[in-house]
């Protein structure tokens, strides 16, 4: 089993978990829950080291992705690659989230308003609209700042 940590970098109001190869054996609930629990609501999980991911972790992120909303902000994915892509979109999960092959768009779109967030209620996306302050980006903080 690979001992790797998934990685937390925080970009403004924007966290950026990338995930440690090896993740389907790691659980993201210890990265991402926390960040949720202290309003830390807008996630970006980078994928481009994982293969594949198993339908329990994919049951966590369509979880997190609800977390996020609940809390006005979202979580996005990161490069997905290979056969994780094609098993995204072969079970429609790319219209549940927005997915990015590029970090700047991904981290873009977090400033974007309306925002797409996923309504679980109706299954589809819902126009939703937040406040996004001028703030510098900040990449030495630590998660409780």
């Amino acid at each position: 089993m690979n001992s790797r940590k998934h990685q937390v970098l925080r970009l403004g109001d924007v966290f950026v978990v990338t995930v440690a190869s090896g993740g389907t054996e790691i659980s993201l609930a210890r990265t991402v829950v926390p960040l949720f629990e202290q309003d830390h609501s807008n996630v970006l999980v980078d994928l481009q080291e994982l293969g594949t991911l198993d339908s329990r972790r994919i049951g966590e992120l369509i979880m997190y992705k609800e977390m996020a909303n609940r809390g006005g902000g979202d979580l996005k994915l990161l490069k997905p690659k290979g056969p994780l892509r094609d098993m995204l979109e072969a079970v429609k999960l790319d219209v549940i989230f927005d997915i990015f092959d590029e970090f700047g768009a991904a981290l873009a779109a977090f400033e974007e308003t309306p925002s797409g967030s996923f309504d679980f209620s109706s299954g589809r996306h819902a126009a939703w609209t937040r406040s996004v302050e001028t703030t510098s980006w900040d990449t030495t903080s630590d998660l409780g700042a």
